[in-house]
């Protein structure tokens, strides 16, 4: 995941079909590389999508989510 174009991590992660897996492989990057496929989720399903990845992240690992989520408002 880590060597996939941000646009390419975020098609890959929305297709898995599962918050809980997303969640925990995009809270396993490092913060700035979490950051760029957030902000590359910018469709209007794909940015829902990625709001219910962010919310079960907070809850998981609330320190990294909320650093995520401010990449996803911004």
């Amino acid at each position: 995941m880590e060597a996939l174009a941000p646009k390419v991590a975020v098609e890959h992660l929305l297709s898995l079909g599962n918050v809980d897996e997303a969640a925990r492989i995009l809270g396993a990057m490092g913060t700035a590389r979490a950051k760029k496929i957030v902000e590359s989720a910018k469709k209007g399903t794909q940015s829902e999508q990625m709001k219910a990845i962010l919310r079960q992240l907070r809850e998981t690992a609330p320190g990294k989510g909320a650093d995520l989520a401010a990449a996803d408002r911004e």
